[in-house]
C-alpha cells in the first residue's frame, strides 16, 4: 500500500504526474516535460512557423508637396527672366506645367501679394516719369513688368523708386508686360481642362500706400532726380 501511494503522489500542487507533450522534443516521441517548458515550446513553434508569420503591410509614403513660398515664387520668376517677353512667357509656362493645379494657384497668390506690395504712390510716380505718363492700367502693367524682372530688381526699385532709372529700357512700351499676369491661369487651364477664369484667383486689392506724387515737373524733378535726368524734360 505504501509503495502504491508513493507511485500515485506528485510533488506538484495540481496532483498527478505531468502529461507527455508529443512532437516538441525528440522527433515526435512522447516526452514528459513541465507545463512551463511545454508552453515555451509551443510559443517557439508559432514564432518560427511560416504559417504563423504575418507580413506587416508596407506603404510608400507620398512625397510631401513643396510649399509655394515667396522664395520659391521668386526662384521660378528669376529662372525665366528674359527681356524678350514672348520668350519669358514660354519659359514660365514650361515651369508652371511641372506644377500641380494647387501649386499653380499658390504661385498666382504669390504674384498677387507682390502686386499689392508694389501698389505704391512713390512707385507710380517713378513709372509716370519713365513712361511719360501712367494710367491705372498702365501702372498695373508696369508692375507686371517689374515683377517679371526678378526678385533683385523688384526689391531694389520698391525700396527706391528713383532706382528705376538704372534698369528701365529706353522705350516706354517695354515697361509694360500685360500678358505676364495671364500665364498662371493658362497653365492651370491646361492642367485641369477648365477655363482659366475658373481658377481661384487672389485679388491684390485696391489699397495704395505711400505719399501721392505731384505731376508738376519741378516736383517730379525733385522727387525723382535720376529718372528726371534720363526721361524728363531735356532728358
Amino acid at each position: 500500500m505504501r509503495s502504491e501511494r508513493a507511485a500515485n503522489t506528485s510533488p506538484e500542487r495540481g496532483g498527478g504526474p505531468p502529461k507527455a507533450v508529443e512532437g516538441l522534443v525528440g522527433g515526435g516521441r512522447a516526452t514528459s516535460v513541465s507545463p512551463a517548458i511545454a508552453a515555451l515550446g509551443l510559443l517557439s513553434a508559432l514564432l518560427i512557423s511560416p504559417a504563423a508569420s504575418i507580413a506587416a503591410p508596407q506603404s510608400v509614403a507620398a512625397a510631401a508637396p513643396i510649399a509655394m513660398t515667396d522664395a520659391r515664387f521668386w526662384s521660378i520668376v528669376d529662372s525665366t527672366r528674359n527681356d524678350d517677353h514672348p520668350r519669358q512667357i514660354a519659359s514660365l509656362k514650361a515651369q508652371l506645367a511641372a506644377l500641380t493645379p494647387a501649386e499653380i494657384e499658390a504661385f498666382d497668390a504669390c504674384f498677387a501679394r507682390q502686386m499689392q506690395r508694389s501698389n505704391d504712390w512713390g512707385l507710380w510716380g517713378a513709372a509716370y516719369v519713365a513712361m511719360g505718363g501712367a494710367s491705372d492700367d498702365g501702372f498695373e502693367y508696369f508692375r507686371h513688368w517689374l515683377i517679371a524682372r526678378g526678385h533683385a530688381d523688384f526689391e531694389k526699385v520698391l525700396a527706391d523708386p528713383d532706382a528705376l532709372a538704372t534698369i528701365a529700357p529706353a522705350e516706354a512700351e517695354a515697361l509694360e508686360f500685360e500678358d505676364f499676369a495671364r500665364v498662371a491661369a493658362e497653365a492651370w487651364s491646361a492642367k485641369t481642362g477648365k477655363p482659366g477664369d475658373a481658377m481661384p484667383h487672389a485679388s491684390p486689392g485696391d489699397a495704395i500706400s505711400g505719399k501721392q506724387f505731384s505731376e508738376d515737373p519741378a516736383a517730379l524733378a525733385t522727387r525723382y532726380p535720376k529718372l528726371w535726368r534720363r526721361f524728363g524734360a531735356g532728358g
